[in-house]
């Protein structure tokens, strides 16, 4: 079967992040000739998904979207045999600082009036398991009110489905398991090096498979991949507009000093080894970072202290910004842990 298509169909940047095994069919769409490939259907109906993800900005967002799943409670998540006794106490540590922190909004006078918008967030199943403990964080939640973040999302990402869209089609998560899983088997090999960006698997075949279990269908040596996640700030946008309201919601709930506070605390219950944001540089302020390796792409900041309390963190894109995957995220963090290994390797260390 042969297929017309011209090379000015696609965007620059889908062309840049597209995965492997259209890879070809792209190379042939630069000559702008007729190409013939063994499975046209997904090859084509792959594209347009790819296409129908960046025309729609809502699906560009940190929003579930769940449909026919319901949000089972944090306790029931926990609760179903899933997580180890280290996890148990720490998702007991969580939902203590949860109960003070509505506390505490409930009673500002300034805050109390988003009190409904609160949602609370932590680490997916077996996170604790991983050779690294990574913490990504972000800015706020979308359409979570009432919510908690992690309850909501695992069983989206464990059904590779979102409102009928996959894992591979939302750029915010998907870039997570990219990131995590390149993270992983870095520093779970000998030889310490990173998978080629080929060769790393898709992210709906991680979420279906290995994702917050502690022994999925193996890919490619690794049986589990989980990690943990937070928002900057705990009040979700609920507006149409899926860009932070910085004036209104944000700002006010992270400039808050007892809120800063519960952010610290709630970093120290997770332990991450590895921080890394997405365009947070007010955690860096927040937590006292200095810079050590600042690119346009990636920067890598040393702690705050020696004393151990923070883990190196690392921040990059927004995880829903229209880059390539491959160079706007996986190939700059890739260099800069590369350049920074003895730093993480020593505060993993430490921090067991």
């Amino acid at each position: 079967m042969t297929i017309q298509l011209s090379n000015k169909d696609i965007p620059e940047f889908v062309r840049d992040g597209v995965r492997s095994d259209v890879c070809q069919l792209l190379r042939d769409l630069e000559y702008d000739k007729p190409i013939k490939v063994a499975n046209p259907e997904r090859i084509v109906g792959f594209l347009r998904d790819l296409l129908g993800v960046l025309e729609s900005s809502v699906d560009m967002t940190n929003t579930p979207h769940e449909k026919g799943e319901g949000v089972r409670e944090l306790g029931r998540l926990y609760d179903e045999g899933t997580i180890c006794d280290e996890e148990s106490e720490m998702a007991k540590s969580l939902k203590e600082l949860e109960n003070k922190w509505r506390g505490h909004i409930d009673k500002s006078q300034s805050l109390s009036v988003h009190a409904k918008l609160f949602n609370m967030d932590g680490f997916y199943p077996f996170y604790t398991q991983q050779k690294v403990r990574i913490l990504f964080v972000g800015r706020e939640a979308c359409r979570m009110q009432k919510k908690n973040y992690i309850s909501t999302v695992c069983p989206c990402i464990r059904n590779d489905n979102f409102n009928g869209w996959t894992v591979n089609q939302y750029p915010f998560h998907r870039r997570q398991f990219y990131l995590a899983y390149g993270i992983l088997q870095f520093f779970g090999s000998n030889q310490r090096e990173f998978p080629k960006w080929e060769d790393v698997p898709w992210a709906s075949d991680m979420a279906r498979n290995i994702f917050a279990k502690s022994h999925g269908e193996a890919i490619n040596g690794l049986d589990s991949i989980s990690w943990a996640f937070i928002n900057l700030s705990k009040f979700s946008n609920e507006t149409d507009n899926w860009q932070t309201d910085y004036s209104s919601r944000y700002l006010p709930f992270v400039n808050d000093d007892v809120n800063r506070s519960n952010l610290k605390e709630q970093i120290r219950i997770l332990n991450p080894h590895l921080i890394i944001g997405a365009n947070v540089g007010e955690l860096r302020d927040m937590l006292g970072y200095n810079v050590c390796d600042q690119t346009q792409k990636a920067c890598f900041y040393y702690p705050p202290t020696s004393d151990g309390c923070y883990p190196p963190f690392l921040d990059c894109y927004h995880f829903a910004a229209i880059k390539s995957d491959q160079k706007g995220f996986y190939n700059p963090v890739r260099e800069v842990i590369m350049n920074h290994v003895k730093e993480i390797e020593d505060y993993m260390n430490k921090n067991v």
